[in-house]
């Protein structure tokens, strides 16, 4: 899958430069510059790291459910969307306190019907968007 834009958008949006965003991947702008450029594949650590970072855990969680990255890109920026994010009460509002990875990891694997409910929603949503 490619993320590149994805990450560059995500990135924008949280008022960062390439130089901001390797400083917290502990890494140089050329590896940022290269992510988003898709020229270097996206880890799962750096994936949750890079969205922990920009405040943006819904996207994890659609990406660790299989939700190709130019649906996420074409959903879940619009304004419908991120409203129904920020009234399920499952993350914080995004842009705003950030999880941990530690915390992160815990909803994302959680198996709890909240979760499974939020997920039936997102895919119902994209599904709908996509259409």
């Amino acid at each position: 899958m490619y993320y590149g834009k994805l990450l560059k958008k995500t990135r924008i949006e949280a008022n960062l430069t390439q130089e901001e965003m390797a400083e917290h991947l502990f890494c140089n702008r050329s590896v940022v510059s290269k992510l988003e450029s898709d020229n270097i594949s996206l880890s799962t650590s750096r994936a949750l790291t890079w969205f922990d970072i920009v405040g943006r855990k819904d996207i994890i969680f659609a990406i660790f459910n299989g939700i190709e990255s130019d649906v996420i890109y074409n959903t879940m920026f619009n304004k419908d969307y991120i409203t129904s994010v920020n009234e399920s009460g499952l993350f914080r509002k995004i842009n705003e306190e950030c999880f941990t990875v530690e915390e992160l990891e815990s909803y994302v694997y959680a198996k709890s019907e909240e979760m499974k409910q939020w997920k039936n929603n997102l895919i119902k949503y994209v599904t709908a968007s996509s259409k």
